[in-house]
């Protein structure tokens, strides 16, 4: 949790463009084109990297989160990589762990210090690829002739393993075949519709069996794995996130007057803001499923329910601007532009929807809150259009 605030913060000291000591993380984004680490660059802190294509040709001595249409990794990074795209290539090195969802995962002469965590539709680790740790997935396909440390868990339409394994296979697959260089230093554990295919000149130190779903096992450490897998993604998740909500703020901010309005509508009116949220979600359900029945009233329904998303998630921008503004007028910050302030509570906000067990509420709460003040907003709005179109 403490990682996430860091980094979140060291973001957000970028936008409000105050000195830092230290710098949480450097942040690379466009959204067409390549954007890379050149070869003779060093980056030392985690990275967030997003394009179009990414490529590492160069050092991160931190951790990497990449999103792309495509992501490749020829240099060394000193830390675990997070990596979401279409397509995933790594050529260099990894010193600690690499967690990966992608259409396809290809590793060549790659160098992994731990573990590989991937969900993918292939997988291909070369004969020259070497995985410190295990490897645990979820594919369409594996091909496997890398050397593996320690043992192989998951399951795959189909799963080749060729290579150097250190421990234990286990595998629920559609068809497990083991070619004839591979070498398992322990036992191999399947479950699947076929028997195994087990080619001359393999070798497989301990037991084979073939079981039911049900008794396949997964070790407390592999469940751990599997933990630190799903936070670190989450993890990268939120601050993109963060990042959208931001950079979109910041250009409603300086495009859109009104957006500091319907802030100011949300701080001075919090509980009526979020009554009437909770009230227009709850009226909505049956309006929008009257319209739907009728063939007149289906278009509006869909124009209405876009509009619906498209303010629900301006609740938040909302919400953040109405938190900056309350937290500078508290704490000596009334020297700090809009901007600042929203960033700030913006901030704020993400930091309490991330807390353990009551995160929820409080993303449902500003939901609510901002997408009521939305509301009130323009209530005032047209009925003071209407005032003055009577007095006219």
């Amino acid at each position: 949790m403490f990682r996430k605030f860091s980094v979140i913060l060291g973001l957000t000291g970028l936008v409000l463009a105050m000195p830092m000591g230290v710098q949480a993380a450097t942040v690379r984004s466009m959204e067409k084109g390549t954007v890379t680490v050149g070869k003779q660059e060093i980056v030392n802190d985690d990275l967030f990297i997003h394009g179009e294509t990414v490529v590492i040709d160069g050092v991160v001595n931190g951790d990497v989160f990449a999103v792309g249409e495509s992501v490749t990794i020829n240099g060394t990074v000193n830390g675990d990589v997070y990596a979401g795209a279409g397509k995933v290539e790594i050529m260099g090195t990894v010193k600690d762990d690499v967690v990966v969802g992608t259409g396809n995962l290809n590793m060549k002469h790659a160098k992994i210090g731990d573990s590989l965590i991937v969900g993918a539709g292939n997988v291909i680790l070369d004969e020259g690829t070497s995985i410190g740790g295990g490897v645990m997935f979820g594919a369409g396909m594996l091909e496997s002739r890398a050397k593996i440390g320690r043992g192989v868990t998951g399951g795959g339409g189909d799963v080749t393993l060729d290579g150097w394994v250190g421990r234990d296979v286990m595998v629920g697959t559609g068809n497990l075949r083991i070619d004839k260089s591979a070498s398992v230093s322990g036992n191999v554990r399947y479950t699947s519709d076929k028997e195994l295919s087990l080619a001359p000149g393999a070798s497989i130190s301990g037991t084979v069996s073939k079981i039911a779903d049900k008794e396949m096992p997964i070790s407390p450490r592999d469940k751990a794995r599997l933990m630190g897998a799903w936070t670190g993604m989450k993890m990268a998740t939120e601050v993109w996130s963060y990042l959208a909500a931001l950079v979109t703020g910041l250009v409603v901010l300086w495009l859109v007057p009104l957006f500091r309005r319907i802030s100011e509508v949300a701080q001075a009116r919090p509980g009526k803001s979020l009554v009437v949220g909770l009230l227009v979600c709850i009226l909505a359900v049956p309006v929008f499923l009257v319209l739907a029945m009728t063939i007149v009233g289906l278009p509006l329904a869909l124009i209405l329910g876009l509009l619906l998303v498209v303010e629900s998630y301006f609740a938040k921008l909302v919400v953040g601007l109405a938190i900056g503004n309350w937290l500078a007028e508290r704490f000596d910050g009334k020297n700090l532009q809009a901007y600042g302030r929203f960033g700030l509570g913006l901030l704020a906000y993400y930091v309490l929807t991330m807390i353990p067990v009551v995160g929820w509420l409080a993303s449902l709460v500003g939901f609510l809150w901002g997408f009521g003040a939305i509301k009130l907003w323009k209530w005032e709005y047209l009925k003071k259009l209407r005032t003055g179109v009577l007095k006219s």
